[in-house]
């Protein structure tokens, strides 16, 4: 998800593992994932989509008078309260080369942190 914030922190990828499935063979296919946007940006309807998900998510967020106070204090907190009426239209300005640029300088391998999640009573080979 976006975050409405003007410094969001981290970018999360994550994959549920079904039974049988090896961390390995997950991390090499977002990997994988990861190298297509670099190299190939992503399609305009995969960005529609995320738009019209991240104008929805804002949109529920600021339903109600103390949603919406709270979301304009965390505008002024960053030091622009005009980020709170701005945010839509700087998402809408994003573009397929926007998110190439952006995965061509953070979706690298050597950048990134990786974990796993391993039960105890699962074995790893």
């Amino acid at each position: 998800m976006i975050s409405p914030l003007k410094d969001n922190g981290l970018f999360i990828t994550y994959a549920f593992l079904t039974p049988g499935v090896k961390h390995k063979d997950i991390e090499k296919i977002i990997l994988s994932e990861y190298e297509k946007i670099i190299n190939n940006g992503v399609k305009k309807k995969e960005l529609d989509r995320a738009k019209a998900q991240t104008r929805a998510t804002v949109a529920f967020s600021r339903d109600g008078s103390y949603a919406v106070a709270s979301a304009i204090n965390e505008a002024i907190a960053i030091g622009d309260w005009t980020f709170y009426t701005t945010f839509i239209n700087k998402i809408e300005s994003v573009n397929e080369k926007t998110i190439q640029t952006v995965a061509k300088k953070y979706l690298l391998e050597q950048t990134s942190t990786t974990g796993w999640f391993v039960s105890k009573q699962v074995k790893e080979n």
